[in-house]
């Protein structure tokens, strides 16, 4: 469960449930994201917003912190693979994830599956048409700095 302060200018988890929801709603070339956690509800109150999710494990940097030491060439392999086909996903269904980072990563060991997660900071990048948004410049940075491109560090961002 994700919670949040009721806040009417920033609903930032009915956003991210929306996302969520969007990207369990359509597959890619009839392929479903089995990299994107379920969703099961979002509540809000007068005081607090939650969004109910499918629980998973631990993130890349715990498991990391909790082995003492570096992953397997095999495992990182395996997970840098999935990775990036959560990304490629994400990416043909229209969004940016904006938050690229282990900590957004979770592994659970059950399946083997490693989940992208935490779409708060998401956009769409593609219009109804498929067709990118245009370039803008001086924009306010948004992720986090450690992992952002350098496009996100000289502020131009290719989405409106």
């Amino acid at each position: 469960m994700k919670v949040e302060k009721e806040d009417k200018s920033k609903k930032i988890l009915k956003f991210e449930y929306d996302v969520l929801k969007d990207l369990q709603g359509k597959p890619v070339n009839n392929i479903d994201i089995p990299s994107i956690p379920k969703v099961y509800e979002f509540v809000e109150n007068s005081y607090l917003n939650f969004i109910i999710l499918e629980l998973l494990g631990k993130n890349i940097s715990e498991h990391k912190k909790s082995k003492g030491s570096s992953f397997t060439n095999i495992c990182a392999y395996n997970i840098l693979v999935q990775m990036l086909n959560s990304i490629e996903l994400v990416h043909e269904k229209g969004y940016i994830h904006r938050d690229i980072k282990p900590s957004n990563f979770v592994i659970c060991l059950e399946e083997k599956n490693v989940y992208l997660v935490d779409f708060g900071l998401a956009k769409l990048h593609l219009n109804r048409n498929k067709e990118p948004f245009p370039q803008r410049k001086n924009t306010d940075f948004r992720g986090t700095i450690a992992y952002a491109s350098m496009n996100a560090h000289n502020k131009i961002v290719f989405f409106i």
